[in-house]
Protein backbone atom coordinates (compact mmCIF):
# COMPACT_ATOMS: atom_id res chain seq x y z
CA UNK A 1 0.00 0.00 0.00
CA UNK A 2 1.24 3.28 -1.01
CA UNK A 3 2.11 6.01 1.75
CA UNK A 4 0.02 8.93 1.64
CA UNK A 5 2.53 11.98 0.22
CA UNK A 6 3.34 14.78 2.49
CA UNK A 7 1.24 17.63 1.55
CA UNK A 8 -1.44 15.26 1.15
CA UNK A 9 -0.74 14.33 4.90
CA UNK A 10 -0.41 17.87 5.79
CA UNK A 11 -3.90 19.07 4.68
CA UNK A 12 -5.32 15.64 6.35
CA UNK A 13 -3.98 16.65 9.64
CA UNK A 14 -5.42 20.37 9.02
CA UNK A 15 -8.68 19.46 8.40
CA UNK A 16 -8.99 17.08 11.09
CA UNK A 17 -7.36 19.96 13.78
CA UNK A 18 -10.32 22.24 12.16
CA UNK A 19 -12.78 19.39 12.85
CA UNK A 20 -11.18 18.95 16.24
CA UNK A 21 -11.88 22.31 17.19
CA UNK A 22 -15.28 23.34 16.15
CA UNK A 23 -16.61 20.02 17.86
CA UNK A 24 -14.92 21.48 20.75
CA UNK A 25 -16.55 24.73 20.36
CA UNK A 26 -19.79 22.73 20.22
CA UNK A 27 -19.44 20.86 23.19
CA UNK A 28 -18.90 24.06 25.01
CA UNK A 29 -22.81 24.12 24.52
CA UNK A 30 -25.04 22.31 26.69
CA UNK A 31 -28.73 22.67 28.05
CA UNK A 32 -29.17 24.68 31.00
CA UNK A 33 -32.36 23.88 32.83
CA UNK A 34 -33.87 25.64 35.68
CA UNK A 35 -37.07 23.77 37.17
CA UNK A 36 -37.70 26.80 39.75
CA UNK A 37 -37.96 29.30 36.54
CA UNK A 38 -39.98 26.57 34.40
CA UNK A 39 -37.49 26.73 31.15
CA UNK A 40 -34.55 25.22 29.25
CA UNK A 41 -32.23 26.48 27.03
CA UNK A 42 -28.60 25.97 24.96
CA UNK A 43 -26.03 27.95 26.69
CA UNK A 44 -22.13 28.38 25.75
CA UNK A 45 -20.94 27.20 29.62
CA UNK A 46 -22.48 27.51 33.02
CA UNK A 47 -24.24 30.18 33.72
CA UNK A 48 -23.62 32.19 36.91
CA UNK A 49 -27.18 33.05 38.44
CA UNK A 50 -27.20 36.87 39.12
CA UNK A 51 -30.47 37.32 41.00
CA UNK A 52 -31.47 40.88 41.69
CA UNK A 53 -34.72 43.31 43.44
CA UNK A 54 -35.83 45.40 41.06
CA UNK A 55 -38.60 48.50 41.57
CA UNK A 56 -42.02 48.38 39.73
CA UNK A 57 -45.03 50.42 39.30
CA UNK A 58 -45.87 46.77 41.32
CA UNK A 59 -43.65 47.37 44.10
CA UNK A 60 -40.18 45.19 44.34
CA UNK A 61 -39.75 42.62 42.53
CA UNK A 62 -37.74 39.20 42.35
CA UNK A 63 -35.44 39.26 39.08
CA UNK A 64 -33.50 35.73 38.67
CA UNK A 65 -30.92 35.99 35.70
CA UNK A 66 -28.74 33.98 34.29
CA UNK A 67 -25.49 34.66 32.43
CA UNK A 68 -22.43 33.87 30.34
CA UNK A 69 -19.83 35.15 28.91
CA UNK A 70 -18.49 33.89 25.14
CA UNK A 71 -16.61 35.15 22.75
CA UNK A 72 -17.41 38.85 23.11
CA UNK A 73 -21.10 38.20 23.96
CA UNK A 74 -22.91 37.80 27.06
CA UNK A 75 -25.78 35.46 26.68
CA UNK A 76 -29.04 35.72 29.21
CA UNK A 77 -31.83 34.43 29.88
CA UNK A 78 -34.07 36.02 33.21
CA UNK A 79 -37.67 35.84 34.87
CA UNK A 80 -39.78 37.48 36.93
CA UNK A 81 -43.22 37.34 38.55
CA UNK A 82 -45.77 39.80 38.48
CA UNK A 83 -48.36 39.81 41.48
CA UNK A 84 -51.50 38.02 39.89
CA UNK A 85 -53.23 40.76 41.23
CA UNK A 86 -51.29 43.30 38.52
CA UNK A 87 -51.28 40.92 35.55
CA UNK A 88 -55.06 39.51 36.43
CA UNK A 89 -57.16 41.04 33.62
CA UNK A 90 -54.10 42.86 31.82
CA UNK A 91 -53.95 42.78 28.13
CA UNK A 92 -50.31 40.57 27.75
CA UNK A 93 -49.31 43.22 24.90
CA UNK A 94 -49.72 46.01 27.70
CA UNK A 95 -47.43 43.82 29.78
CA UNK A 96 -44.70 43.57 26.63
CA UNK A 97 -45.39 47.34 26.12
CA UNK A 98 -44.27 47.91 29.71
CA UNK A 99 -41.21 45.41 29.25
CA UNK A 100 -39.87 46.98 26.02
CA UNK A 101 -40.24 50.63 27.22
CA UNK A 102 -38.53 49.20 30.46
CA UNK A 103 -35.36 47.53 28.96
CA UNK A 104 -35.02 50.47 26.43
CA UNK A 105 -35.02 53.16 29.45
CA UNK A 106 -32.30 51.14 31.33
CA UNK A 107 -29.90 50.67 28.86
CA UNK A 108 -30.57 53.42 27.58
CA UNK A 109 -30.97 52.10 23.81
CA UNK A 110 -32.31 52.90 21.12
CA UNK A 111 -34.76 50.66 19.57
CA UNK A 112 -33.72 49.28 15.99
CA UNK A 113 -36.70 46.22 15.50
CA UNK A 114 -39.80 45.19 16.85
CA UNK A 115 -41.80 42.07 15.79
CA UNK A 116 -44.11 40.13 17.54
CA UNK A 117 -43.69 36.24 18.66
CA UNK A 118 -45.31 33.83 20.16
CA UNK A 119 -43.69 30.97 22.71
CA UNK A 120 -46.42 28.07 22.11
CA UNK A 121 -49.33 29.99 22.54
CA UNK A 122 -48.11 32.62 24.85
CA UNK A 123 -47.32 36.21 23.00
CA UNK A 124 -43.68 37.50 22.74
CA UNK A 125 -41.74 40.07 21.26
CA UNK A 126 -38.02 40.58 19.78
CA UNK A 127 -36.57 43.17 20.13
CA UNK A 128 -33.09 44.57 18.67
CA UNK A 129 -31.60 47.83 20.30
CA UNK A 130 -28.28 49.78 19.79
CA UNK A 131 -26.60 50.88 22.93
CA UNK A 132 -25.02 54.51 23.96
CA UNK A 133 -21.48 52.88 24.69
CA UNK A 134 -20.13 52.17 20.78
CA UNK A 135 -21.15 49.57 18.31
CA UNK A 136 -22.52 47.07 20.86
CA UNK A 137 -26.32 45.78 20.92
CA UNK A 138 -29.09 43.43 22.56
CA UNK A 139 -31.43 41.48 20.74
CA UNK A 140 -33.91 40.36 22.82
CA UNK A 141 -36.98 37.67 22.86
CA UNK A 142 -39.72 38.75 25.59
CA UNK A 143 -42.23 36.13 26.31
CA UNK A 144 -45.40 36.50 28.75
CA UNK A 145 -46.35 33.84 30.10
CA UNK A 146 -49.23 33.50 32.82
CA UNK A 147 -47.73 36.00 35.04
CA UNK A 148 -44.10 35.13 34.32
CA UNK A 149 -42.37 37.28 32.07
CA UNK A 150 -38.75 35.62 30.80
CA UNK A 151 -36.00 37.61 28.72
CA UNK A 152 -34.03 35.69 26.61
CA UNK A 153 -31.08 38.00 25.37
CA UNK A 154 -27.54 38.54 23.48
CA UNK A 155 -25.51 41.40 24.16
CA UNK A 156 -22.94 41.66 21.53
CA UNK A 157 -21.33 43.61 18.63
CA UNK A 158 -23.94 45.27 16.52
CA UNK A 159 -22.75 42.88 13.43
CA UNK A 160 -22.67 39.63 15.48
CA UNK A 161 -26.96 39.90 15.84
CA UNK A 162 -27.26 37.35 13.05
CA UNK A 163 -24.44 34.85 14.17
CA UNK A 164 -25.56 31.38 14.41
CA UNK A 165 -24.78 30.96 17.79
CA UNK A 166 -27.04 34.20 18.95
CA UNK A 167 -29.63 32.07 16.28
CA UNK A 168 -28.79 29.38 17.95
CA UNK A 169 -29.60 30.46 21.52
CA UNK A 170 -32.28 32.11 21.09
CA UNK A 171 -34.14 29.41 19.15
CA UNK A 172 -33.78 26.59 21.90
CA UNK A 173 -35.36 28.51 24.64
CA UNK A 174 -37.91 26.41 26.07
CA UNK A 175 -40.65 26.07 28.41
CA UNK A 176 -40.67 23.09 30.96
CA UNK A 177 -43.92 21.15 30.07
CA UNK A 178 -45.41 22.41 33.64
CA UNK A 179 -44.76 25.61 33.13
CA UNK A 180 -46.78 25.76 30.00
CA UNK A 181 -49.56 24.61 30.68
Amino acid sequence: MKSIPLPCRRRLLQCLFVLLLLSCQWLKWKEFRSDEGGFSVLMPGTPTPQPQRVNSPAGAIDLYMFVVAHDGAEYMVAYNDYPETMVKGTNPEKVLDGARDGIIANVRGRLLSETKITLQQFPGRELKLSLPEGARALQTRLYFVKNRLYQVGVLAVEKDLSSRDIVKFLDSFRLLPERSR
